[in-house]
């Protein structure tokens, strides 16, 4: 041990080590925070729900695929479609250990808040549910343009 410190060997050995674990830590997995940042469509519908008329299912579904979430850094978010052509404004959140996403509206907007179980989420595709308990579930999948 003597002759390893000596010759600067052991020196050389936790530099060496130092680097390596750098590099491990830097090439850790991305947080759910920044893959959910960026512009995204809506590329999959599907209602599992028995409380709605077809025809409304399928005039939903047809906003539904017009829709683009703009999920920016700040934790803001716009959300654009046929209906909201300008934009509607709001602040995100992952929640339950990033679980699922909160989407906050300002007040007098059409509504006060959505929020999206996480299925499946990763730097360029997501999978939300949205479930109304008795009513049934809706279910998203989305694609980072």
């Amino acid at each position: 041990m003597l002759y390893l410190i000596k010759n600067g060997i052991m020196r050389n050995m936790l530099i060496l080590l130092s680097l390596v674990t750098i590099i491990f830590s830097s090439c850790g997995p991305q947080k759910d925070e920044d893959k959910i940042i960026g512009k995204w469509k809506i590329i999959d519908f599907e209602a599992n729900t028995t409380a709605f008329p077809q025809v409304v299912l399928d005039e939903a579904k047809v906003e539904v695929f017009s829709r683009t979430y703009s999920f920016r850094e700040d934790q803001t978010f716009t959300i654009k479609s046929n209906l909201i052509a300008n934009g509607e404004q709001g602040i995100w959140e992952l929640t339950n250990e990033n679980k699922s996403i909160k989407m906050k509206y300002p007040p007098g907007s059409r509504q006060s808040q959505e929020v999206y179980l996480i299925d499946i989420m990763s730097s360029n595709s997501m999978k939300w549910t949205q479930d109304f308990k008795e009513r049934g579930s809706v279910s998203m999948v989305l694609e980072k343009e």
